[in-house]
């Protein structure tokens, strides 16, 4: 069996964006870890070594792993977005306001012909995504 696991690179923001996924998305964060808790000690500056290293999450079946790019390799993500398929439209309504909030919008909220609600918009931490809900049949 495959699957399939988007790893996002942050500019030092990663703890903030996971508390803030976690507390929307109403999901654990599985895993944290910070460069300074590496095996064999870090392989960063000391003003760095609570950036984090590697972290995931469960967001339904998929998992969604990050970490603080090393220091001079941060770069702004582009060409990818993370998609977050709702069941309802009203979830996909609430799901886009919550993570939204402080981003840049690329496509309000809105019914269209392929999707009961779809937007995208890049959220507060630089990171592009979509809500999408399947139309009702």
């Amino acid at each position: 069996m495959q699957s399939l696991t988007p790893y996002v690179f942050y500019n030092g923001d990663c703890r903030a964006a996971f508390e803030f996924y976690r507390d929307i998305l109403q999901t654990p964060i599985d895993a944290i870890m910070t460069y300074g808790e590496a095996p064999g000690g870090s392989p960063v500056a000391d003003d760095y070594k609570n950036k984090i290293m590697h972290a995931s999450m469960k967001i339904g079946a998929s998992t969604l792993m990050a970490s603080d790019a090393p220091p001079g390799n941060y770069q702004k993500p582009q060409g990818v977005s993370i998609c977050l398929q709702t069941d309802t439209a009203a979830e996909a309504e609430t799901l886009y306001g919550a993570l939204s909030a402080g981003g840049d919008i690329q496509m309000p909220i809105e019914k269209t012909f392929w999707a009961e609600r779809f937007g995208a918009f890049t959220d507060k931490f630089g990171i592009k995504w979509m809500i999408n809900c399947d139309p009702v049949e």
